[in-house]
């Protein structure tokens, strides 16, 4: 709520993705004055109405780094375990079918088990989307850390990680904030320190002026 960074009600527009089965944020920030709209989409998402309020909406479907019906799978103590098919649809997508192409993104809330790599790189690559976001809230997902049996392997993986983070830097965006996900307490060690592969964060883009 920093002056240089906050929305300004009445006029304002949000994406939530992955949101799960918790909108506390996407109502809060409908309350505020916002226009919401939320993504997210598995069984337990059926039950709700495309309309979650006057300035909320929520939609059944997730975002990729590319359009199509795909299965996510993950490893587990059972074997790889996968999802159903699922729509998936990339920004510039879901910025056309909403109509917003000419319009600008106030503040990108992400949660999307490990994809937001891949989102991100798309974003920032194939939109324009973010010049004009001021805030991007993200929990990172650093999973593949652990399963890595290589250096060389650990590099390359370091290096993605690394290069969105640096294309976000380009952009104006800066770490305002970061905290451990105390939900799911799993530590690394990455270049002898040890680090959560699991953390909410939060960037910003301030003018220049209200820069430290």
């Amino acid at each position: 709520m920093d002056d240089d960074v906050r929305p300004k009600p009445t006029d304002c527009l949000v994406y939530s993705f992955g949101v799960g089965n918790d909108f506390s944020f996407d109502n809060c920030m409908q309350d505020y004055g916002c226009e919401v709209h939320s993504f997210d989409h598995d069984d337990d998402h059926e039950v709700y109405d495309y309309r979650q309020g006057p300035l909320a909406f929520f939609h059944k479907a997730r975002i990729g780094y590319k359009d199509g019906y795909f299965r996510a799978c993950e490893e587990s103590q059972y074997g790889l375990k996968c999802e159903p098919s699922l729509r998936y649809y990339t920004i510039a997508t879901i910025q056309r079918m909403l109509n917003h192409d000419a319009r600008n993104l106030d503040y990108l809330k992400m949660d999307i088990e490990g994809s937001e790599w891949f989102v991100l790189g798309d974003i920032i690559h194939n939109s324009t989307l973010l010049q004009q976001t001021k805030q991007i809230a993200l929990e990172i997902h650093m999973d593949e850390v652990n399963r890595q049996t290589s250096e060389e392997g650990m590099q390359k993986l370091l290096n993605k990680y690394l290069s969105v983070f640096s294309d976000l830097q380009k952009l104006g965006f800066a770490l305002a904030a970061f905290e451990e996900n105390g939900m799911r307490p799993i530590y690394s060690q990455i270049d002898g320190t040890f680090l959560s592969i699991y953390a909410e964060i939060l960037l910003l883009k301030r003018n220049e002026d209200m820069k430290l």
